[in-house]
């Protein structure tokens, strides 16, 4: 992995979701983790008919565009920010 990659939020779902900080090759550590894992992740993805398989979900997040579901403070109080 390249250096500038680093730090980045790594995301295990299983059963229960980890969310784990990467700060270095060497350097890591966990923040939080939840009961909510990836069944649930994939059923919202079935209900909103985005996605039945999870090859495709991880696809979609690799190769989607976040500009398209982020907010910036611009979208939710208007004006230039």
């Amino acid at each position: 992995m390249k250096e500038e990659l680093y730090p980045y939020l790594l995301v295990n779902l299983r059963s229960g979701s980890s969310f784990t900080v990467v700060e270095s090759k060497t350097s890591q550590r966990r923040i939080t983790g939840s009961v909510i894992g990836s069944n649930l992740f994939l059923g919202v993805l079935r209900m909103l008919n985005i996605f039945s398989d999870p090859t495709d979900a991880i696809n979609g997040a690799i190769n989607g565009d976040s500009a398209n579901v982020d907010m910036s403070v611009g979208d939710i109080y208007g004006g230039e920010y």
